[in-house]
């Protein structure tokens, strides 16, 4: 709102061309669609000191709910411009964390630009004029650093805030996966979009069918199943003209994540710093997990199959053709992937060689390894077949229990040991605590005792997490069993399947292969022979 300039009833000085700039920090605007209060307060503090000093307000800028710690705003902007025009001289805030709180570039404006533009600078509740010999000028760089220290504290404080209700499982994204929506009830709970579920459900069955990334985005495509983008805007009512194009990194995006077996991540990304917007990416180490936040659209069971696949193919081109055995297979020689072609179109026989020596063979890197595919997949899967059955065999499936039985007992015996020790050297850090408080020990002597205790409990603390991931990595009994006996209901398996069963096939020149399984029951019925 512009001042009017139609009272010439008082002796304006009309030497100042007065621009007033008021400011409101995002983080104090609380979604109201009405102009902020706290502008119309800092706008009457503004006119009063105009009146009482008989100065004509020249024009008005205003940045509502624009943070501080950036200078890149519209109407700071636009003034900046004015003063390049010389329709401004004097500028006025109510303090100097309206004209900014990155003391650096606020240091810039007061001390550099202002004065080369000839501009004098007002901060009323600092009492700060560039044009008068006044201490008050002298510490306007400790305030500025005092505001930027305070965006500072603020921007800690709130990250705090959002990463407790992070650990609580509430979701803050701005935009719900695909597959999902926010709750109407509870816009931090995720709930299940079935229109887009169902394409979630296909994506996963049909790679799990032996389709391959590009393959499925083409597929939807030709459909014209909504892209994530377009579905979304579909879903709050602005439908667009096209459904957008499928990519197969859009794909492996989505099997690849763990929203859809409930489980919510968050924290993938950081900002740089506070006063910056670029995103920095976080170890996966310290993301924050949730799991069971929201109702799950793919089992756990079918999510991990599509995860021992996406690992075994991911080094893959995209190719029209995708084998029982792509991505597993290995040169036993330089650990290079095999490359399998087609060569004859009518026997419909495929070969494989060393992907390194094709690549290199003028460097006499490696050597072709080469062999018949096709004969090379029915040896496997015919010991494959031969090994399961051995599995299934009652008495040695009775064996296999009965160790796995003695080790999940040897290991939980560990776990509770190594817990008592953990929760001594607690005790002793805490008499350590009292000893110095009273007196008894000094702070070179607790420092040094109370470093070789934590370092003995970090150590413990290690051991026991090793034991607990051995426990959650150990592949259930049960689940062994039902991959074992539906490869031998099936004439064909499928390529997950097999990616399930087998962790890698090491050729060797002269036709000869390792395999090593990926269940350690199937690898040690192997070397029985």
């Amino acid at each position: 709102m512009n001042r009017a300039v139609s009272d010439y009833n008082k002796n304006y000085n009309r030497d100042w061309k007065v621009a007033c700039y008021i400011r409101l920090s995002k983080e104090d605007v609380r979604g109201s669609v009405v102009e902020s209060e706290s502008i119309t307060n800092q706008r009457n503090l503004l006119l009063r000191y105009l009146d009482d000093n008989n100065l004509l307000l020249t024009k008005e800028y205003v940045d509502d709910g624009v943070s501080g710690t950036t200078f890149d705003r519209p109407q700071f902007n636009a003034m900046i411009e004015d003063i390049e025009h010389g329709l401004i001289n004097m500028v006025i805030t109510k303090d100097m964390s309206r004209l900014g709180r990155d003391y650096i570039q606020a240091g810039h404006y007061m001390e550099q630009y202002f004065p080369s533009k000839n501009v004098r600078y007002i901060s009323l509740l600092d009492n700060i004029d560039t044009f008068l010999d006044s201490s008050n000028n002298d510490i306007a760089p400790f305030k500025a650093i005092l505001n930027e220290m305070y965006s500072r504290d603020k921007s800690k404080s709130i990250r705090s805030v959002l990463k407790g209700k992070k650990e609580q499982g509430l979701f803050l994204g701005k935009v719900a996966p695909y597959g999902y929506r926010k709750s109407e009830e509870n816009k931090h709970k995720l709930v299940v979009d079935s229109i887009a579920a169902l394409v979630v459900e296909e994506i996963f069955e049909l790679f799990l069918n032996g389709y391959g990334c590009h393959q499925i985005a083409r597929l939807l495509s030709e459909r014209q199943t909504p892209i994530p983008s377009v579905h979304n805007n579909i879903s709050v009512g602005n439908a667009g003209k096209s459904y957008g194009l499928w990519s197969h990194t859009g794909i492996r995006r989505i099997l690849r994540n763990e929203v859809y077996v409930g489980t919510l991540v968050q924290s993938k990304y950081k900002k740089l710093n506070y006063k910056s917007k670029k995103l920095l990416s976080v170890d996966e180490n310290l993301w924050i997990k949730t799991v069971n936040a929201h109702e799950a659209i793919i089992s756990k069971d079918v999510f991990n199959r599509a995860q021992r696949l996406l690992d075994a193919t991911a080094h893959l081109k995209p190719s029209k053709h995708r084998y029982l055995l792509s991505g597993l297979l290995k040169c036993h020689d330089c650990g290079s992937y095999i490359s399998l072609t087609k060569k004859n179109a009518k026997s419909g026989q495929i070969y494989g060689r060393c992907g390194r020596y094709i690549q290199f063979h003028k460097f006499g890197l490696c050597t072709p390894h080469s062999f018949n595919y096709t004969k090379l997949e029915v040896q496997i899967i015919g010991l494959l077949r031969e090994l399961c059955l051995k599995y299934l065999d009652a008495e040695y499936m009775s064996s296999i229990a009965a160790s796995a039985k003695s080790e999940k007992t040897n290991r939980e015996a560990k776990i509770k040991l190594l817990e008592i020790e953990v929760n001594k050297i607690q005790a002793k850090l805490d008499m350590l605590y009292d000893d110095r408080l009273n007196g008894v020990i000094t702070i070179d002597h607790f420092k040094s005792l109370s470093q070789k205790a934590n370092a003995d409990s970090d150590r413990l603390k290690e051991q026991m997490n090793t034991l607990k991931t051995n426990a959650e990595t150990t592949h259930n009994k049960n689940e062994q069993e039902n991959f074992i006996k539906e490869f031998l209901a099936l004439e064909t398996p499928t390529q997950a399947l097999m990616a399930q069963l087998i962790d890698r096939v090491e050729v060797k020149q002269g036709h000869e292969f390792d395999i090593y399984f990926s269940f350690k029951e199937l690898q040690s019925l192997m070397k029985q022979g």
